[in-house]
């Protein structure tokens, strides 16, 4: 019986417009992801079509488009309850293990068909005019096919499993989204790891891995070589394989295959309430269509879109997430180039910055998404839509209270740099560079980008395809001047403050601001 239930999730994936865009998406990014990835990096007399490259240029684009993997695996099951057909499949004589497998094997047949792509845009990348021949290997299909299936395929079981079960069991998408941050903060672990054997075997993406296979080969194996599964590499697959199959598993039994859940069976006791007819209980009330009237809508509205971030379990995962890596990371506070130096503002800025800018990015890029989606995930924008509400004020509250909560973490932020600072017995503080970092230049960044994602939401209203255009904006904005188009105009967002100094701050800048 399953394999009717994994046809139909082919047929399906097929007919959608994501599937396509997430394929041209990747073969893209891939046609220039070695040109991107070693931008500035002195290869050598190794090849930019070696065997190493490609499986590390494959294992970073796979690091980085987990959002596909959560976009395809995370909803299968979800879908059913989002179009309130879980009853007519519960009800049908569909066992619990067809109906798990059938919608997992289609999704992950779909994201194989998806990820394949990086074979074929590499290839098409090692024929691009820009490259140069003589540091090109004759080509041979097996370099391209061995670390798809050694690299690619192990670290999309892992993140299809754990997305799929996920979405099956809490059923909430900004969840699954939030699943990511788990690989990603393993992944940011194993860097710290001095035990080469381990932070080989941990690492998600196996960039370590492949290092550590490869240190003692020369140039001449580099170019030559394919990469053996074994050692290493083999135990690494090993590991997340069956860390995988035993996320399934759990997945299986905690699944309630039926409509009602049980802690919703017992009935509740209803109180009977005598209603006098003859009393008119409506309240009286009065439409306030005033500027005060106005600013108190859009006060209480930004302080409910506020309330309701904060206390998503999701919400508290990545900022949890983020003080772990900042945690981990605080050792080299303070240290410049290896040499240990007075823990200077500017230094600590700068490493703060540098650590939690992906988790800012992880905020607005799927926060702004979901508030823009919000009444319509709860099926209230019917509802919502009937209200006198401003419609212009609504989108104003979700935008604002979106700053708002940038602007509490990186006070949070500001605040921990001055404890170290304390700790370290260094207390010139300067407030104002904090400030200008995170609140004149970063707080301008997310509010500008912000409202872009706002604007590709409501023009495309496809909430997949907007967070996959959203992503790719990011992308391409930032790539443009790493590609040779540095033009101001084409800089999305403005530009940095510069280089700071003791002797001079922000120099002109500062001065301009």
């Amino acid at each position: 019986m399953w394999y009717p239930i994994l046809k139909f999730e082919i047929q399906y994936r097929i007919k959608r417009l994501d599937t396509y865009l997430f394929f041209l998406f990747l073969l893209l990014f891939s046609v220039v992801a070695v040109d991107f990835i070693y931008q500035g990096t002195d290869l050598g007399e190794v090849k930019k079509n070696a065997p190493l490259i490609i499986a590390k240029t494959m294992g970073v684009i796979t690091g980085v488009s987990m959002f596909i993997t959560s976009f395809i695996m995370g909803v299968p099951v979800l879908r059913d309850f989002q179009y309130n057909m879980e009853a007519l499949m519960f009800i049908n004589p569909i066992k619990k293990q067809d109906y798990l497998l059938g919608r997992f094997l289609g999704s992950f047949l779909v994201l194989l068909m998806i990820f394949s792509s990086l074979i074929l845009g590499t290839i098409i990348g090692d024929y691009m005019p820009w490259r140069d021949a003589e540091k090109q290997l004759p080509f041979t299909i097996y370099s391209y096919v061995k670390p798809f299936f050694t690299i690619v395929v192990p670290i999309l079981f892992f993140g299809a499993s754990l997305f799929f079960v996920s979405g099956t069991l809490y059923r909430k998408l900004i969840i699954v989204y939030t699943q990511g941050l788990i690989i990603f903060i393993l992944f940011m672990a194993t860097r710290g790891i001095d035990n080469e054997f381990l932070g080989a075997i941990l690492d998600p993406f196996a960039l370590n891995t492949l290092t550590s296979v490869t240190k003692s080969w020369s140039i001449e194996d580099i170019n030559q070589l394919s990469i053996p599964n074994q050692g290493v590499l083999f135990w690494k697959n090993l590991l997340y394989s069956v860390i995988a199959f035993l996320v399934l598993m759990l997945g299986f039994r905690k699944f309630n295959y039926n409509v009602v859940p049980p802690n919703n069976r017992k009935k509740k006791e209803v109180q009977e309430t005598s209603y006098a007819l003859e009393t008119d209980t409506t309240p009286k009330f009065q439409l306030n269509y005033s500027l005060k009237g106005k600013f108190i809508q859009f006060f209480k509205s930004t302080l409910f879109y506020f309330n309701t971030i904060i206390r998503e379990i999701s919400f508290w995962a990545i900022v949890l997430s983020s003080a772990v890596i900042l945690i981990m990371n605080s050792i080299s506070l303070g240290t410049t180039f290896g040499v240990d130096s007075y823990p200077a503002t500017q230094f600590i800025v700068e490493e703060l910055l540098e650590m939690s800018s992906y988790f800012f990015i992880i905020l607005f890029i799927f926060y702004s998404g979901e508030l823009i989606w919000k009444e319509r995930d709860v099926k209230f924008d019917i509802i919502y839509n009937t209200l006198p509400n401003s419609s212009f004020i609504s989108m104003a509250a979700k935008y604002c209270s979106l700053l708002l909560v940038y602007g509490v973490l990186m006070l949070t932020l500001i605040l921990s740099g001055i404890v170290f600072q304390i700790y370290k017995g260094y207390y010139n503080f300067q407030i104002e560079v904090y400030l200008m970092n995170f609140f004149g230049h970063f707080l301008t960044f997310l509010a500008l980008y912000t409202v872009m994602s706002f604007f590709i939401h409501k023009l495309l209203q496809k909430k997949y395809i907007s967070y996959l255009v959203v992503i790719l904006f990011l992308i391409v904005s930032n790539a443009l001047p790493i590609l040779g188009y540095q033009h101001s105009l084409l800089n999305f967002g403005g530009t940095d403050l510069g280089v700071y100094s003791q002797m001079n701050g922000f120099g002109l800048i500062y001065g301009l601001l």
